[in-house]
């Protein structure tokens, strides 16, 4: 005996079959639609943390800025005694010259914070990691050119050229090695914040400030149970061309460790505590995203 089974538009086992694959298909898209969001939280998380670190800068550098102007109006007032002695014949001229401000004054523009930069610009990048955001696998390359130029409605005239290079090697389950290097250089008039810095932690990133540098560090990075990992790293860095004659630095060095927890596993966001040293400071960081 034989059972025929003949399906018809319209038939209901055709109208489930159906259904079936319209739904595949769309947990197909919303699966590709995370994926594709899951980069643009990434960057703004990176985003939201450069924020705060570029803040915590400035603001320094506004500090270092007042105390300059105080330091040039306690110059200026003793070059004022100094001016009212010699009329009165109680000191020679010697003792006005070395009153006055000549060695501090003309560094104060380049602690000056309203200064306009635009100008143009080419960029190149090279990216392979398997997440941006929290890379175990893959190469990132870029390397960047900026001219500012008062035609272009820049107060000052000036270059910015960098390179950047960062591998991560995945070495064995859970251990991952990466590491970087970079340098940048700038020409003509170049602004104190928009200087060349070292990014090592342990240091301030407005001690170490000049017209070029070259930079260097390694970071292995060990995860533990679901959300959990630990790091140690170490650097160097030299300013080859430092903004104040004064300043000659040598090569920087830094390390230290820290803990991390994921907060995002599906975008591999971790919450970073790290403590590193360099020969003069240390200093304990709080952030969101890797190092690099």
């Amino acid at each position: 005996m034989f059972l025929l089974l003949v399906l018809v538009p319209g038939d209901p086992v055709d109208v489930v079959l159906g259904e079936t694959a319209r739904a595949a298909d769309r947990e197909a898209m919303a699966i590709e639609v995370r994926e594709h969001l899951a980069g643009y939280d990434g960057v703004k998380v990176s985003l939201i943390a450069q924020v705060a670190q570029s803040y915590l800068s400035i603001r320094t550098t506004e500090r270092r800025l007042e105390v300059a102007r105080y330091n040039v109006q306690l110059q200026e007032e003793s070059v004022r005694i100094s001016r009212a002695k010699f009329d009165a014949g109680a000191v020679s001229a010697l003792d006005v010259e070395q009153a006055l401000v000549g060695e501090f004054e003309p560094n104060l523009p380049l602690y000056e914070s309203q200064i306009v930069a635009s100008g143009l610009g080419l960029s190149l990048e090279y990216d392979t990691r398997d997440m941006p955001s929290n890379a175990y696998e893959g190469q990132h390359f870029t390397a960047s050119a900026l001219l500012n130029e008062q035609t272009l409605g820049s107060d000052n005239d000036y270059g910015v050229y960098s390179v950047d290079f960062t591998s991560y090697h995945h070495l064995s389950e859970p251990f991952v090695l990466a590491w970087t290097a970079s340098g940048c250089t700038r020409s003509g008039d170049v602004p104190l914040w928009d200087a060349c810095r070292l990014n090592l932690r342990g240091s301030t990133a407005t001690d170490y400030m000049g017209r070029s540098a070259v930079m260097a560090k390694a970071e292995g990075r060990w995860h533990f149970g679901n959300r959990w990992g630990a790091v140690v790293f170490a650097g160097a860095g030299k300013i080859t061309d430092p903004i104040f004659e004064w300043q000659d630095f040598d090569v920087i060095g830094n390390y230290g460790a820290g803990i991390r927890f994921m907060v995002s596993r599906e975008n591999r966001i971790n919450l970073r505590l790290d403590y590193g040293r360099t020969r003069y400071d240390s200093a304990v960081v709080l952030a969101v995203g890797e190092a690099f």
